[in-house]
């Protein structure tokens, strides 16, 4: 769908009367969705590379778990 195609559009319209209809403007409520969307993709890439880098370090999901379990009962947290 193109930018042109959305305007004019029944999701826009409808998109615009639930902006309206919960007291908000609807370019406020879309430029919110925009920054929500960029960050969760930031982070999903993030989260991507992070995986990566663990698999590559040999270390296991159990690994973390114990290196939690020993750095608390070092430290006395519970």
């Amino acid at each position: 769908m193109t930018i042109e195609a959305l305007l004019q559009s029944n999701l826009r319209r409808e998109f615009e009367a639930a902006a309206r209809s919960s007291k908000q403007k609807p370019v406020d409520v879309l430029a919110q969705l925009m920054a929500e969307f960029i960050e969760s993709q930031r982070d999903s890439k993030l989260f991507d590379a992070i995986e990566r880098e663990g698999r590559k370090s040999g270390y296991t999901e159990d690994d973390a778990v114990d290196l939690v379990r020993t750095y608390r009962q070092q430290y006395g947290e519970k």
